[in-house]
């Protein structure tokens, strides 16, 4: 299974800029339930994410609601080709001991963002299928 099949797309992903307070990605967090902002500049290319640990981290450093999320975002992102497999994106995630990756086109453009649940899911549903296999048959 391609990254590309279950990946959330660039167009889809919620987003923020640097500038953007606390408070408003706060929630787009609840608002969307998801676990993750991508931050990015006004040509829409990822320069950090803000996760839920970044939210927990700020609160407990008593950082104010309206600070912006360039100060709490993390900047060293991964990137996986979208052309990548599941099981290639899952060394990724092993490697770095993030929870979220950005995807990246084979241009290197801003294409998705996926998660290590979504790697997770992924590989469920494979198991789910046997002997029936979800990639073999995506190919055909």
């Amino acid at each position: 299974m391609l990254v590309k099949s279950f990946m959330v797309p660039a167009n889809l992903a919620i987003t923020c800029l640097p500038t953007d307070t606390i408070e408003s990605v706060l929630t787009k967090l609840v608002e969307n339930a998801i676990s993750a902002v991508v931050v990015v500049d006004l040509n829409r290319i990822p320069m950090g994410i803000v996760t839920n640990t970044d939210m927990i981290r700020a609160y407990k450093n008593k950082m104010t609601v309206s600070s912006n999320v360039e100060h709490i975002m993390a900047t060293d992102l991964k990137t996986v080709k979208a052309t990548a497999t599941r099981d290639e994106a899952a060394g990724v995630f092993d490697e770095s001991k993030l929870h979220h990756v950005i995807v990246v086109s084979e241009k290197l453009d801003f294409a998705g963002i996926i998660s290590s649940l979504d790697i997770a899911r992924e590989a469920s549903l494979d198991g789910k299928a046997w002997p029936y296999n979800r990639q073999a048959n995506q190919a055909a």
